[in-house]
């Protein structure tokens, strides 16, 4: 297994509500969380900052990928919506998992501006969650 573990921070645009951010958080969870091999979805919401996290495991690079296409297929509404209201904090999005792995995911990780940790030294323990 190779998993995937990916970490984002969110700032909410002008205007924007937590309940808006919490039910666009939300419906991507859900939607993530139908996908074979996608193990853990969460949100969380800092209201007195206007910020808000992401957090996600897949179990290999494949199933982010198909996370993306499905997103891309199904649930372009989904995406739309969380990017009318949130937008990524630069340099606080994070993606973790083997270098291979991370390799096979360079297209992803370059163009969402993430930061890279990879943990070849750990093997698979971290997959005990």
């Amino acid at each position: 297994m190779q998993t995937i573990i990916i970490s984002a921070l969110f700032s909410w645009k002008d205007g924007v509500d937590a309940a808006s951010v919490g039910a666009a958080h939300k419906a991507l969870a859900e939607f993530a969380r139908d996908v074979p091999g996608v193990r853990v979805c969460w949100y969380g919401l800092n209201e007195e900052n206007r910020t808000s996290s992401v957090y996600a495991v897949y179990d290999s690079p494949e199933v982010l990928a198909n996370l993306y296409a499905a997103l891309e297929t199904r649930g372009r509404d989904i995406m739309a919506a969380e990017s009318a209201l949130t937008q990524l904090v630069p340099g606080q999005t994070f993606v973790q998992g083997s270098k291979q792995s991370l390799d096979e995911l360079e297209d992803v990780i370059d163009g969402w501006g993430l930061l890279r940790f990879h943990t070849d030294t750990q093997g698979d323990t971290h997959v005990g969650l």
